[in-house]
């Protein structure tokens, strides 16, 4: 058989592709959002505007979560992936979920980047959609 066409990624000594290995590092972060005590209420959520790779709930704070894998750091920080662009996109696409979805029990409503490397990495309230300008 010929070689694969999609890139590849090492994670653990082991080589897969790296749109795989995006797939792998949403499982491991919902497997660690569950165990600090978060109700994962959807995966994967898709609009026009995007998707959300994590949206779940910890008491009355609705929670939405961008999933980051980076097998080396010299790409950089997974925050730092996080760009204004998506940002935006993001809160758009948490918009719609919000107008789609019965939400109106929270108090608050969280963005968070979820880093998944050779350790896991949760910043919670990465950024707001205050501080955001959205056209």
């Amino acid at each position: 058989m010929g070689r694969s066409k999609w890139p590849t990624m090492r994670w653990k000594a082991v080589t897969i592709p790296s749109h795989r290995a995006g797939h792998v590092a949403e499982q491991r972060a919902a497997l660690f959002l569950e165990k600090k005590g978060v109700q994962l209420l959807e995966r994967n959520f898709r609009c026009r505007w995007g998707e959300i790779d994590i949206i779940g709930q910890s008491h009355l704070t609705l929670i939405f979560v961008e999933v980051k894998f980076r097998s080396r750091a010299r790409w950089g920080t997974p925050l730092a992936q996080v760009t204004n662009q998506k940002k935006i996109r993001l809160v758009r696409t948490a918009m719609t979920y919000l107008q789609q979805r019965q939400t109106d029990h929270f108090d608050q409503i969280r963005f968070d980047v979820l880093a998944c490397a050779e350790k896991t990495h949760w910043i919670q309230g990465a950024f707001s959609a205050d501080d955001l300008i959205l056209d």
